[in-house]
């Protein structure tokens, strides 16, 4: 995910929460499978998805937030 989102010449922003040392915030988050990944867009949620996926679906997924 890191490597996919360096594609994108600083447009996107990669965080990652280890819920494992911050379980507050998986819970918060209703995280319920890991990898758990959220969309933010200009503070609202755009979209998530969980488990792991092909980079072409990644990439795909983060150019829904450039749109």
């Amino acid at each position: 995910m890191e490597k996919l989102v360096k594609n994108f010449d600083g447009k996107v922003a990669f965080y990652y929460i280890d819920i494992e040392k911050h379980p507050e915030v998986g819970q918060m988050l209703n995280v319920s499978h890991v990898p758990q990944v959220y969309l933010v867009k200009k503070g609202e949620l755009v979209d998530s998805f969980s488990g792991v996926q092909d980079n072409d679906f990644i990439t795909n997924f983060i150019k829904k937030g450039l749109e």
